[in-house]
């Protein structure tokens, strides 16, 4: 399987490519903008959901209901009053003007420290996914979910970058996820956690494919995601890029055939100092190299 001014990287500059089929394709029946459906609904609550009618959203309020939660912070051109029905929220018509904004420090962007999806939280994500100890240390959900949630956005990559069409139906999907966890058991430098088996992978393939807790996000039932669903689940800015290197470590290639490589050391250097505001303006640097 084949795999703008802050940085022009194809690991931070995601085209709106990238975004449109989380906007413009209902969560329920998959059924993309036009024609007698103009525009999708925003979910009002989580603003981060998109359906076709309400009668979608209420099919798929049962399984969205899990992780349906206003975010901490909104975009003023995206503010919606959240309202409640009996069954859950309701829609409001979707806008999709600017982009989900970093953390920053005296105008630089800053690794976010934590994630609020995940068990457990790593101290320099970078240092360890330069070194393959990405994975470890985490709980098994923890793993699973990074590594299904990786594979959805590369999904998207390779659609955006390379014109590869992700598979229609599950099973197609799931030979592909199968083939993805392969290659991760292959590499030699040992990417998965110590305790990794067979039966972890048997564990992780049936994650993927269930709609337990907090799975109803990372599911493969869901198909690819973008940048910002994965910036609003995890409420790290940071973390499309981790995923994205991960992919490039598992794949031995990253999307478009990008080599992450100079830009992971760069971020491990910020990390070995300690020092947000370094991590900044080496990405600029990054970005002014790229421009050239």
């Amino acid at each position: 399987m084949a795999d703008s001014e802050a940085c022009t990287c194809i690991f931070c500059r995601i085209s709106e490519e990238s975004e449109t089929p989380s906007r413009n394709r209902c969560a329920c029946c998959k059924k993309t903008a036009g024609g007698e459906t103009p525009r999708m609904k925003r979910c009002s609550k989580c603003s981060a959901t998109y359906y076709c009618s309400h009668e979608c959203q209420q099919s798929d309020w049962k399984l969205h209901k899990k992780t349906c939660s206003p975010p901490s912070t909104r975009r003023s051109n995206e503010t919606t009053p959240p309202t409640s029905g009996s069954n859950g929220p309701t829609l409001s018509s979707s806008r999709s003007n600017g982009t989900t904004p970093r953390p920053t420090t005296n105008n630089t962007p800053v690794p976010a420290p934590t994630s609020k999806a995940l068990e457990a939280h790593i101290a320099k994500p970078f240092t360890r996914l330069d070194n393959h100890t990405y994975l470890h240390g985490r709980t098994d959900k923890d793993v699973f979910k990074l590594l299904v949630d990786c594979f959805r956005l590369r999904q998207t990559d390779n659609r955006n970058f390379e014109g590869i069409a992700p598979s229609d139906s599950i099973d197609g999907i799931y030979a592909h996820f199968h083939n993805f966890l392969c290659r991760a058991v292959a590499l030699p430098v040992g990417l998965l956690p110590p305790s990794w088996n067979a039966a972890k992978l048997d564990e992780c393939e049936s994650f993927g494919l269930s709609a337990e807790g907090d799975a109803d996000f990372s599911n493969l039932r869901r198909g690819p995601v973008g940048r910002r669903d994965i910036v609003e689940h995890y409420g790290d800015a940071w973390m499309p890029i981790q995923l994205r290197m991960l992919g490039q470590t598992v794949y031995q290639k990253g999307p478009g055939c990008y080599d992450s490589t100079n830009l992971r050391r760069l971020l491990v250097q910020s990390e070995i100092f300690d020092d947000a505001e370094a991590a900044g303006e080496q990405i600029i640097m990054v970005s002014l190299h790229r421009r050239r």
